[in-house]
């Protein structure tokens, strides 16, 4: 009784591992594609992103941007 059960359980965790890793997209199944093309485009100035250490996180910066410092 336990034997069936269990190996059902195996095999019904092989096609979702088989399923989530897309290797059933070539026979139409698998996840749904997910993508955000509206949010892509809805960046402003993405190559303003700077990546810095966490040293220099704790000193304090003055803002650049004129648009910035008119509004303070």
């Amino acid at each position: 009784m336990l034997r069936p059960l269990v190996l059902l359980l195996v095999l019904a965790n092989a096609v979702y591992f088989a399923w989530s890793n897309e290797l059933l997209r070539p026979y139409g199944i698998g996840p749904e594609q997910q993508s955000e093309p509206k949010r892509m485009r809805q960046q402003m100035h993405p190559e303003r992103i700077r990546l810095i250490r966490p040293e220099q996180a704790a000193q304090p910066q003055a803002p650049s941007d004129p648009a910035v410092k008119a509004s303070d």
